[in-house]
């Protein structure tokens, strides 16, 4: 671990360590100052030893500071302390939208659109600010028990870059949901590869299931996939999904599959 419970650094009072992604560890800790429980990112010391991803990450961390909206999880503060570089982010309670999935298997439909449409609003915001999210999966949305959500790691993608999903192993599961574009390599990835992930996640929460083969060990197969092959149709397996939801898929399946992302058409993810 990279701080022990127990530990009071500024005002905050470390309590556990309860995650971690790929650039740092998350714990729990209360602000002893305004009496809230905060999730602190403690970033990987490995990474802030190169002066240009402490460059970026400082660049990150002011435009996430910029982003309040209700459906992603705000960046409070950023610090530095005993040679750490710590992020100070609003703690999102309840679980996730893959354990959700997991727990039920397909989500009701018009459940299922209420939580697809705070996704959206909370992507649009990020979208007019200028910031794309690129690793937009289930493990990264977070639910409480009324059904209100949080977008968790904005800024990850960012850092690495989009070849880590592939290359740090993966977790095989975050290339599910990687658009065309990332799988191609494509230069100036923009706000259309966070709709087409948000599509698969709605196909998921919608049947249980992703729309590509995942039995396969081959990592080349399941991205060949998804560059050339089109969403099935949900209603072959649920006939009673609305046509209008269907086609919330579709459209951007047909946008990106089949290399047609590279004519650049515009979308937009609002709902009404």
């Amino acid at each position: 671990m990279f701080i022990n419970p127990g530990t009071r650094m500024n005002n905050f009072d470390v309590k556990n360590k309860f995650g971690e992604d790929r650039i740092g560890e998350i714990y729990l800790a209360n602000d002893m100052n305004l009496g809230i429980t905060v999730a602190l990112k403690v970033i990987n010391p490995l990474l802030t030893s190169d002066p240009q991803f402490v460059k970026r990450l400082e660049q990150e961390a002011r435009i996430l500071n910029s982003i309040i909206h209700s459906n992603i999880v705000q960046l409070y503060k950023f610090f530095i302390y005993q040679d750490k570089f710590i992020m100070v982010l609003e703690y999102a309670e309840g679980i996730t939208l893959k354990q959700l999935i997991s727990q039920i298997g397909p989500i009701p439909e018009e459940r299922a659109m209420r939580i697809f449409k705070q996704l959206c609003d909370g992507l649009t915001y990020a979208h007019n600010k200028g910031v794309i999210h690129r690793n937009i999966n289930p493990s990264n949305i977070m639910i409480d028990e009324k059904d209100n959500i949080k977008i968790m790691g904005f800024g990850i993608a960012e850092l690495m870059g989009d070849e880590g999903l592939i290359r740090t192993g993966a977790k095989i599961e975050k290339l599910y949901y990687m658009s065309p574009e990332q799988i191609n390599a494509e230069e100036g990835i923009d706000q259309r590869s966070d709709i087409y992930s948000m599509a698969i996640m709605l196909f998921e929460m919608l049947s249980g299931k992703l729309p590509f083969d995942i039995s396969t060990k081959s990592d080349f197969i399941l991205m060949n996939s998804i560059v050339n092959v089109n969403l099935p149709d949900l209603r072959v397996n649920f006939p009673s999904i609305s046509d209008e939801t269907v086609r919330g898929c579709c459209i951007v399946n047909y946008i990106f599959s089949r290399n047609l992302f590279k004519k650049r058409h515009k979308i937009n993810v609002n709902i009404s």
